[in-house]
């Protein structure tokens, strides 16, 4: 399920106004236990009293006012349209016994847009003020300088499946009143949620992000339970970042994402309580995840997952571990299911499996329950024993299944030499070629393939599209390699100094080429998105774009023979680098599975292909042996064989 499409949006400062502090007539009457449904449509007239369909009133504003003649509970439902106006409900207006009032789409997925220009959009006001749900709406104002979007001053305000906005503050809780705020999005507000003077905030399974000033603020007194929710890059202006908690407030964070605020900003600051179970807790650059302050307490409730020792974590008797930032791989805020954007993990994380099956955080069985998202998402996956913290908890990893039974080989005269199930669907072999054949590119499918030449040309094959080439186009340096983007759509060519050519639907990302290079590159590789890119040189030296994330590398290291090739593991959390004496060097998730270094060769190794499951792979060497490892299983060779050229490239099939 995708991120559902806000319903209902409040613009600039609509208020929805229950200034009813100490009304004793808002108390429920006895044996009251109707609700009064009340309809709003552009096509309706503030006449008569809204209850029917067939008669709706034109405004909101209207429609409240009729609030004071109900009993019971008061639903407003607002058909598909833009209203605006200022609605007020004061003590004076309301002498019936309203003891909810709710405001929602009708139907349920109904675009609803009611804007203003100055005022709060939603405000809840005095101890006897009816319990307010607002369901599916967006609240929002006009300019940052309104003083709060949703406003609970000793009062009850739930928030479900909605989005706040553009205010100063997004959802203020005030003098003993209770906010809670369900499935929704709080963004682009000066400080996200503040809750002060005793008030009290719940946050569950939702989103509070992108806003300038602090994500969740509590002050004197305030409290707050967040759960299932991600709190991140808050901060972006003056001070903040992502729980602010100070002078006497408490705060219990659980199975939560605090991540990556802008550089400056803390992750959570306080000098009052904090408590910590199951959060997944990322810095951002040069910045500290926890700051206590001079007086802060944060206590661990276990299974916390942190990337640097700021929390205060004791080092022994609890369960948390603090990890490097890359063996995360916490993906970017994005719809990933669910009512609100997340931020993914893979399964090879080192934030999944930590907290076992059957073990509490905070008195709850964590792992019973879901993530974020919601039904649909449970924390616990397939035959797992145990969950991720944090609000995402990855897919469960498919069995590895090599499907890779073949692969070509690949000469420097354009000549393919097929093994396994990989077919032969044409080749440059006994054609006339400007300059020699350099490499070769599977499809995505595996039903073709393409060849590069030194010159940039490119021949395609079988299913594989020709979309443009370097071929007799100046070059500033030779062309090296070739890598097709996931659809098969499109590939770039890179050449010896670091310059990248895309072409189809392939994206340039960023290159070497113009800058100093201690050895020339030799070949790419993509990322599983074909969003990013990995160029190596000849030293062992990885140079990475786009989403491509530096693993590390050989650059610097002493070798004994120059580095020939790259390929990168499924996941694209790794990659190996091989070198012509077979010698293989693994970075990330990619795990060494045996070489030839150190082994006889009759000529050198010149490049390396990765089994589909990326628990193997082959090295090809210039005569046309071939070395597998792993579960890469071995096919045949053109090892020993008469050759018109020498072996050049391998793809796997």
């Amino acid at each position: 399920m995708g991120m559902q499409v806000p319903k209902q949006v409040f613009g600039g400062g609509f208020a929805v106004l229950l200034a009813v502090g100490g009304l004793a007539a808002l108390a429920p009457a006895a044996g009251a236990a109707t609700t009064t449904n009340l309809y709003v449509a552009t096509t309706g007239a503030d006449t008569g009293n809204c209850q029917t369909a067939t008669a709706p009133c034109a405004t909101v504003t209207y429609a409240l006012t009729q609030a004071a003649t109900a009993t019971g509970g008061v639903t407003v439902n607002i058909a598909a349209g833009t209203y605006s106006g200022t609605a007020h409900v004061r003590p004076s207006a309301i002498p019936g016994d309203e003891t909810s009032l709710t405001l929602q789409a009708s139907p349920a997925d109904a675009s609803v847009t009611l804007s203003g220009i100055v005022n709060p959009g939603l405000v809840v006001s005095g101890n006897n003020a009816p319990v307010t749900t607002v369901v599916g709406l967006t609240l929002t104002t006009s300019t940052l300088t309104v003083p709060a979007v949703a406003e609970a001053t000793g009062a009850t305000l739930n928030l479900t499946d909605s989005t706040v906005i553009t205010s100063t503050r997004g959802v203020f809780a005030a003098g003993g009143g209770s906010i809670t705020v369900t499935d929704s999005t709080v963004s682009g507000n000066g400080t996200g949620v503040v809750a002060v003077d005793g008030a009290t905030v719940t946050v569950n399974g939702t989103t509070i992000s992108g806003n300038s000033g602090t994500g969740i603020f509590l002050l004197l007194g305030a409290s707050a339970t967040v759960a299932d929710s991600t709190i991140s890059r808050n901060g972006s202006s003056g001070t903040g970042g992502g729980v602010l908690n100070v002078v006497g407030s408490t705060a219990t964070i659980t199975g939560s994402t605090v991540a990556t605020n802008p550089t400056g900003q803390i992750g959570v600051f306080t000098t009052a309580a904090v408590s910590l179970g199951a959060d997944l807790l990322v810095s951002s650059t040069a910045t500290s995840v926890c700051d206590t302050g001079t007086a802060g307490t944060i206590t661990d409730l276990g299974y916390n997952v942190v990337t640097d020792g700021s929390c205060g974590f004791a080092a022994t008797g609890t369960s948390h571990q603090t990890v490097p930032v890359a063996t995360i791989g916490l993906a970017t805020l994005t719809t990933n299911g669910g009512a609100t954007q997340t931020r993914a993990i893979p399964a090879t994380s080192a934030a999944n499996d930590v907290v076992p099956a059957g073990a509490a955080v905070n008195g709850a069985t964590f792992c019973s329950g879901n993530d974020q998202r919601g039904a649909g998402f449970p924390r616990l996956v397939g035959e797992a024993t145990a969950c991720a913290v944090g609000a995402f908890q990855p897919a469960a990893p498919a069995p590895p299944v090599n499907a890779t039974a073949g692969y070509w080989e690949v000469g420097a005269d354009g000549g393919i030499f097929a093994f396994g199930n990989a077919q032969f669907y044409g080749s440059m072999g006994g054609k006339p070629l400007n300059q020699p054949v350099v490499n070769i590119a599977a499809t995505p499918d595996h039903q073709g393939y393409w060849e590069v030449a030194t010159d940039g040309g490119v021949f395609a094959f079988g299913d594989a599209g020709f979309y443009g080439s370097m071929g007799g186009r100046p070059l500033n340096a030779t062309i090296v390699d070739l890598v097709s983007t996931p659809d098969g759509k499109g590939y770039w060519e890179v050449g010896a100094d670091g310059g990248i050519f895309a072409f189809g639907d392939a994206q340039f990302y960023g290159s070497m080429g113009g800058k100093p290079l201690n050895t020339p590159v030799i070949a790419i590789a993509a990322t599983p998105d074909g969003k990013g890119y990995w160029e190596v040189a000849t030293d062992g030296g990885i140079f990475a774009f786009g989403d491509a994330v530096f693993h590390g590398s050989m650059g610097g290291q002493p070798l004994n023979a120059t580095v020939i090739d790259i390929a990168a593991t499924p996941s694209g959390n790794g990659y190996w680098e091989v070198g012509t004496d077979g010698g293989i060097f693994a970075f990330g998730d990619a795990q060494f599975d045996g070489s030839m270094g150190g082994k006889p060769l009759n000529t050198p190794v010149v490049a390396i292909a990765a089994t589909s499951t990326g628990q193997g792979y082959w090295e090809v060497a210039t005569d046309g042996g071939i070395f597998a490892f792993g579960d890469a299983q071995f096919y045949g060779s053109m090892g020993g064989q008469h050759l018109n050229a020498t072996v050049v490239g391998i793809a796997a099939s």
